[in-house]
């Protein structure tokens, strides 16, 4: 399993199950399929791992999480719809913040936008960023050091 987490060979997800091969199996370093997918980018593989059952917060290290950090957008939409934003504030054990901080300091402005989008959707002051947007409110602007 962990070398088609590894090449994101998804198709034979369900071929190796049906071996009776552990979804959740951790490598000699501890990683699960789901961290080395995640790690290495496998958009269809992590989607294909989470929807057979691999638990998303295996050691700490959340999908969300590695996903934001690395900056690839397409992963971070995947836990975002399986969990409903749940991890989203979460502070990391390692890291001691959120994905949120994690990946803002990493400079991935896109992710950054799709993770404060997700947040706002959620947040009972969202009417409070609706009405700063309409009144032209800049999302994008910085603060001056």
């Amino acid at each position: 399993m962990h070398v088609v987490a590894y090449f994101g060979l998804w198709g034979y997800i369900d071929q190796l199950l049906a071996e009776g091969v552990d979804i959740e199996a951790a490598n000699y370093k501890g990683l699960t399929p789901l961290m080395i997918a995640t790690y290495d980018g496998n958009f269809m593989t992590v989607e294909q791992l989470l929807k057979r059952g691999s638990n998303r917060d295996a050691r700490d290290m959340t999908v969300l999480r590695d996903a934001a950090s690395r900056g690839y957008s397409a992963i971070v939409d995947v836990p975002l719809r399986w969990s409903g934003g749940r991890g989203l504030n979460r502070g990391d054990k390692s890291w001691g913040t959120t994905p949120l901080i994690k990946t803002a300091e990493r400079g991935f402005a896109d992710v950054v936008e799709d993770l404060v989008c997700e947040e706002a959707a959620k947040d009972a002051h969202s009417g409070n960023v609706q009405f700063l947007l309409s009144k032209g409110a800049n999302p994008h602007s910085k603060d001056e050091d």
